[in-house]
């Protein structure tokens, strides 16, 4: 589990955070959770949500993190571009899920 505390604190190189625990990781995430969504109950909802979520902190810090791990710098800039992005579609996803799907009306009234 060393890569994990590695990643958190910018010692890993930029192309495996997003190659590996990025995509791969995602990739093999994403067909185990598909793969078992069906047979899932409400813990194993909530525990395949949880672990999403951590997945994807974790994958956003370690991106952030080690974006200058890497020779071109230009690189670490679009890294780092990319983490505020998703941060910026997260926080307006939860906005329209909160608001019943309607992201501009904030008054409260239905």
């Amino acid at each position: 589990m060393e890569f994990i505390t590695d990643s958190l604190k910018g010692r890993e190189p930029l192309w495996k955070v997003f190659w590996l625990y990025t995509v791969v990781l995602g990739l093999v995430l994403t067909v185990i959770f598909g793969t078992v969504v069906d047979s899932l109950g409400t813990i194993g909802w909530t525990l395949v949500i949880a672990l999403t979520a951590l997945w994807g902190l974790w994958v956003l810090i370690a991106l952030w993190q080690c974006a200058f791990q890497t020779e071109w710098r230009g690189w670490a800039y679009l890294a780092r571009t990319a983490v505020i992005l998703i941060v910026i579609v997260v926080v307006v996803e939860f906005a329209v899920v909160l608001n019943d799907g309607d992201l501009l009306d904030f008054s409260g009234s239905t």
